[in-house]
C-alpha cells in the first residue's frame, strides 16, 4: 500500500506541475505582447541606448540567479521561496502597468519606472525557475525525469502556442473595433493584457501551493562563508567547469545573430511580421510534437547524447539563412526546420545541471549556470547591436553572411567544451 500511495502522489504532483506551467506559458504570452507594445510605444520618447537597455534587461536579470541558493536557505524552503517571489513578480507585473499608462507621467520617468519594475519581474522569474528546477529535481526521480522534462516542455510550449494565437486575435479585435463598434486607442492595450497575463499567474501559484515539498532548511542559522561556499561549489566542480564554458560560448552566439535574424525577413521581402510570426508559429508546433518523445530519448540514450545531437542541428540552421539571401526567402523557411531541435536543448540542459549537481544541494548548479549564461548573454546582445549599428545598415549583404556563416561555425565550436565534459564524467562514476 505504502509504494503505490507514493506512486499516486508522485503522479498527482507531476499533473499539478505540467498545469501550473501551462498556467504559466499561457499568461507570459499576454505579458510578453504587452512589453512589446510599450517597447514600441519607448522608441519614440527614448534613445537607441534606451531601447537597448529594454531589450537587455531580461539578461542582467539573469545575472542574479547565482544568488538564488542564498535566498532558499532565507526562507528554508524551496516552495516558499517560490511563491514569495510569484507574489513579488505580479506585483512588479501591476507596478509595470501603472507606468505604462498613457499621459499620467513624464517621459524619462515612465521609461525609468518600465526599465526598474520589468528588471524585478524578470529578476523573480528567473530565480523561481532555479528554485523550481531543483524542486522538480527532488520530487521525481532521474530514471524518468527526461519523460517529465519532455512532457512539461510540451505543456509549455502548447501554453505559448495557445497564448501567441490568442493575443493575436485580441489585438485584432481591438485594432478593427469590435467592442460595440468602438475602436479602442492602441496605447491601452496593455491594461487588458497585463490584467489576463496575471490572473494566469495567480492561477499558477494557487496550484504549486497544493504540491508538497519533500525537503525543507531546518537549520535557521545563516552564516555568510557558508553560503558563499556553496555559491563557489559549481565553479569547483572539475566535471562542471566544462558545461560553464559552453553555456558562456552558447549565450553569447545565440545572441550575437539575435538583431540580425530579427531584422532578415524585411531585407529578404520588405514585409517581416507576418513571415517572423509564422516562423515562430511552425518552429513551437514542431517542438510541441516533438517535446514528448525527446524525453523518452533522455532516458534511453541518456541528457549527453541528445545534448549534442540538438547542439549540431541547430548549428546548420543559420546556413541557411545564408543561402535564403542568395536564392530567396523559400530557404529561410527551410532552417526552420533545424530549429525544432533546439526542444533538445530545453529539456536536456535542464535533466544534465540537475544530475552533475549535489543531491542534498542541487540548486548551486543551476544558479552558478544561468549566472554565467547572463553575463555573456548581455556581452552577445551588445556585441550584435554594435556590429548592426557599424555594418548592418551600409552593407547589409556582407553583414548577413558574414554574421550567419560565424554563427553557424561559432555553434560547432560550443560543442568542443561538451564533448570535453562528456568525455571526462563518462569516466567518472556520476555518469547517468
Amino acid at each position: 500500500m505504502v509504494p503505490s500511495a507514493h506512486i499516486r502522489q508522485r503522479h498527482i504532483a507531476r499533473q499539478k506541475m505540467f498545469s501550473s506551467t501551462l498556467c504559466w506559458a499561457f499568461g507570459n504570452a499576454f505579458l510578453t505582447a504587452s512589453v512589446v507594445y510599450q517597447m514600441v510605444r519607448m522608441m519614440e520618447i527614448s534613445s537607441g541606448i534606451g531601447v537597448s537597455l529594454i531589450f537587455l534587461t531580461p539578461w542582467l536579470a539573469g545575472i542574479f540567479r547565482w544568488f538564488t541558493p542564498v535566498w532558499i536557505q532565507l526562507f528554508q524552503s524551496k516552495k516558499r521561496f517560490i511563491l514569495r517571489a510569484g507574489i513579488l513578480e505580479i506585483l512588479f507585473w501591476y507596478a509595470l502597468l501603472l507606468f505604462s499608462l498613457p499621459h499620467c507621467f513624464p517621459p524619462l520617468l515612465a521609461y525609468s519606472g518600465l526599465l526598474f519594475f520589468w528588471l524585478g519581474a524578470c529578476l523573480m522569474e528567473h530565480c523561481s525557475f532555479v528554485a523550481l528546477l531543483s524542486w522538480q529535481g527532488s520530487l521525481f526521480p532521474e530514471k524518468t525525469r527526461g519523460r517529465f522534462f519532455g512532457i512539461l516542455e510540451k505543456w509549455k510550449l502548447g501554453g505559448e502556442i495557445a497564448g501567441l494565437a490568442t493575443t493575436l486575435i485580441f489585438t485584432w479585435l481591438w485594432r478593427n473595433g469590435f467592442w460595440g463598434g468602438m475602436i479602442l486607442k492602441e496605447y491601452w492595450i496593455g491594461f487588458p493584457m497585463v490584467i489576463s497575463g496575471t490572473f494566469f499567474l495567480w492561477r499558477r501559484l494557487l496550484i504549486l501551493q497544493t504540491i508538497p515539498e519533500k525537503e525543507t532548511f531546518s537549520t535557521p542559522i545563516f552564516s555568510l562563508p557558508r553560503q558563499w561556499s556553496r555559491l563557489k561549489k559549481p565553479f569547483q566542480d572539475q566535471h562542471f567547469r566544462p558545461m560553464l564554458l559552453y553555456g558562456a560560448l552558447f549565450s553569447f552566439i545565440t545572441q550575437l545573430d539575435q538583431v540580425a535574424q530579427v531584422t532578415l525577413p524585411y531585407f529578404l521581402v520588405g514585409w517581416g511580421f507576418l513571415l517572423t510570426q509564422g516562423n515562430r508559429f511552425f518552429v513551437k508546433t514542431g517542438q510541441f510534437l516533438l517535446g514528448g518523445r525527446c524525453g523518452k530519448w533522455l532516458d534511453r540514450w541518456a541528457a549527453p547524447r541528445v545534448i549534442l545531437f540538438s547542439q549540431y542541428a541547430t548549428a546548420v540552421a543559420p546556413l541557411f539563412y545564408v543561402l535564403a539571401l542568395e536564392r530567396g526567402w523559400g530557404w529561410l523557411l527551410a532552417g526552420q526546420v533545424f530549429w525544432i531541435f533546439y526542444v533538445g536543448l530545453n529539456i536536456g540542459l535542464p535533466q544534465i545541471q540537475l544530475q552533475m549537481a549535489d543531491s542534498n544541494d542541487s540548486s548551486p548548479w543551476p544558479a552558478a549556470y544561468g549566472f554565467v549564461c547572463g553575463i555573456f548573454g548581455c556581452l552577445g546582445m551588445l556585441s550584435g547591436g554594435f556590429l548592426w549599428d557599424c555594418f548592418g545598415k551600409s552593407t547589409p549583404q556582407t553583414y548577413y553572411e558574414t554574421i550567419f556563416t560565424f554563427s553557424a561555425y561559432a555553434r560547432l565550436l560550443a560543442t568542443l567544451p561538451l564533448c570535453w565534459l562528456f568525455w571526462k564524467w563518462k569516466k567518472s562514476s556520476r555518469w547517468p
